[in-house]
């Protein structure tokens, strides 16, 4: 099993060679384990690890490639009030309304005692 800070000195090709050899390693220990010939069965959990790991580092350098701003939460709404004129309001929100088939009341069953009284005590 590699360190976390190892694999983040590895640079991408190698970090991609690594992912490979994990994902390969996988594909072997679940073979061996279906053929009953793996004792180690929590080897399979810790490549599987292995490469969640690998894969993290690898969209996080994606991410910091492509993205080197990312905006916070909310700040797209923020942006847009403060370019709104400040004389006028902003648009009312509109209610939401549920569909006619959910307005209605569903038909109610009789009543015990009406239903009580259709079956009939045929002696």
């Amino acid at each position: 099993m590699t360190r976390p800070s190892a694999l983040r000195e590895l640079n991408d090709e190698e970090l991609a060679h690594h992912l490979v050899e994990a994902k390969e390693e996988t594909f072997h220990l679940r073979f061996q384990l279906a053929l009953g010939k793996q004792d180690n069965s929590a080897r399979l959990g810790q490549v599987r690890r292995e490469v969640a790991r690998v894969l993290t580092l690898i969209e996080e350098r994606r991410a910091d490639a492509a993205l080197p701003l990312v905006p916070q939460r909310g700040a797209v709404q923020r942006a847009r009030k403060a370019a709104a004129p400040a004389g006028k309001a902003s648009a009312p929100r509109r209610k939401a309304v549920a569909p006619a088939s959910k307005q209605a009341a569903p038909a109610r069953k009789a009543s015990a005692p009406a239903r009580k009284a259709k079956v009939s005590t045929d002696g």
